[in-house]
């Protein structure tokens, strides 16, 4: 077997249009181990940054959304992302 090393196998759950329960168990589960953040943005969504958040906290926002985006668009097969591929967010997704 070839080495695989520094190749990461972890990829998101594809979503063909069926079985629906058993997909978002399973992505919500990958979604969580891209880090904690990527997962607040998914279940509380991406907000504009505040005036009152620093530098940081803003990139830190935009990326986690970002994170989030490409695993959901990654899960879906096709005829799945057809449906979503307008949206901008990760919880209009």
């Amino acid at each position: 077997m070839a080495s695989q090393e520094g190749c990461s196998t972890n990829m998101a759950p594809l979503f063909t249009g069926t079985n629906y329960a058993f997909w978002k168990v399973r992505m919500e589960t990958y979604l969580m181990s891209l880090g904690v953040e990527v997962w607040v943005v998914v279940m509380i969504g991406y907000g504009e940054p505040k005036e009152t958040n620093s530098e940081k906290d803003v990139k830190l926002n935009v990326i986690a959304n970002e994170k989030a985006m490409i695993a959901l668009l990654s899960g879906l097969c096709e005829s799945e992302f057809i449906k979503v591929m307008h949206f901008e967010t990760t919880k209009d997704i």
